[in-house]
């Protein structure tokens, strides 16, 4: 009997120490499982955190401006100009914004998509417009050299800077500015042209015909004075001539 209870008590001993080692082992399970979960989600919030601090943006703005009279058919349209933004050079492996091309209204003003930068450098561009199908409106030609100069932040990140020039010049602009130009639409001889078209005076010198019967015009007086000459020379002639006969 004795015996039999010493054996239980050894199973019931074997059965705890068993009992007690898989509680230790499951504790110690979950602990690594959290452990291995709260590694994750350390990861998966501090990469983006991370890749936040080496990056900047860019947006670039730029502005159209139509000059010059316009008709009342011209007032009815409302123009719209394109500028398109392309790489330096041909170069495809510079960051573009996701739309290149952007439609700007008469005197108005647009920026392009942002253009996400990860690695210092200077990063050149090519800004443009593109001309238009409207025969009255005169279009700017002009080209701008845009230089995104990205450098290493005092906080670890990224900063930029941006300035554009004119190609074969060296000033700096500070604006992106297109002008555009109404053409003269006004043909000589209309009515719009006359009145617009300053008339010089200029000082006639009128002649005075001479009226009936004045007979102050000294031409007409010799004229006179030979016929009545000749009629009385040619008289005086004939009256000698009858008399040499009558005798």
């Amino acid at each position: 009997m004795k015996q039999k209870n010493m054996q239980k008590d050894n199973v019931t001993g074997t059965g705890k120490m068993v009992v007690e080692k898989i509680v230790e082992s499951q504790k110690g399970g979950i602990f690594v499982l959290a452990m291995v979960l709260l590694f994750w989600c350390v990861l998966l919030f501090a990469l983006p955190a991370m890749a936040a601090e080496k990056t900047c943006a860019v947006s670039i703005p730029v502005s159209v401006k139509l000059t010059g009279n316009e008709t009342d058919s011209q007032m009815q349209k409302n123009p719209a100009f394109t500028v398109v933004m392309e790489a330096a050079d041909g170069r495809t492996d510079l960051p573009m914004p996701e739309q290149n091309r952007i439609q700007i209204g008469a005197n108005g003003s647009g920026t392009f998509d942002s253009i996400l930068y990860t690695t210092p450098g200077d990063y050149k561009y090519r800004i443009r417009q593109i001309n238009g199908t409207d025969q009255n409106i005169t279009y700017d030609a002009a080209e701008y050299n845009v230089t995104v100069r990205v450098t290493n932040a005092e906080d670890g990140g990224l900063e930029a800077e941006m300035w554009a020039v004119h190609p074969g010049q060296s000033e700096k602009q500070s604006q992106i500015i297109f002008e555009n130009k109404r053409k003269d639409t006004t043909t000589p001889g209309t009515i719009e042209s006359l009145a617009k078209t300053p008339v010089k005076s200029s000082t006639a010198v009128k002649a005075k015909a001479p009226k009936t019967g004045d007979m102050q015009n000294p031409v007409l007086y010799v004229i006179v004075i030979i016929i009545a000459a000749g009629v009385a020379i040619s008289v005086s002639l004939y009256r000698k001539y009858k008399k040499k006969e009558d005798l």
